[in-house]
């Protein structure tokens, strides 16, 4: 075995650090930040086209909603609603979520009875 070879990942471990002087970790953020925000320009979030977002719990009272969401466009031309269904294990914490982090909530919430108090504490 040749005497040089133990030096070279010294060598490969200095030359990093003269690269970027913090080393491995921090670069390694900082290539997944930069690669995350080009991914961000390059697919920028589309605006919704409603201007009416309705969210519920249940399909039952999601259907209804739909029915009475295809009348009140019929009425409202200039509007158009979105009716979301979300899994009531998720919806509270998805809710609150989005309330806490400031992110685009809906309009209009159903909420189950059980769970309304916690909805409005802060």
């Amino acid at each position: 075995m040749s005497q040089g070879s133990p030096d070279k990942p010294k060598q490969r471990i200095r030359s990093f650090s003269n690269f970027f002087p913090f080393g491995p970790a921090p670069f390694v953020i900082l290539v997944m930040t930069v690669a995350a925000g080009v991914y961000l320009l390059a697919h920028p979030i589309q605006p919704s086209e409603s201007n009416l977002h309705l969210s519920t719990f249940t399909s039952i009272h999601s259907d209804a909603y739909i029915d009475a969401a295809r009348t009140f466009e019929q009425k409202h031309p200039e509007a158009k609603v979105k009716i979301e269904l979300v899994h009531r294990a998720a919806y509270n914490s998805r809710l609150r979520s989005a309330l806490w982090a400031d992110l685009d909530v809906p309009d209009l919430v159903e909420i189950e009875i059980s769970e309304a108090g916690s909805s409005f504490c802060t």
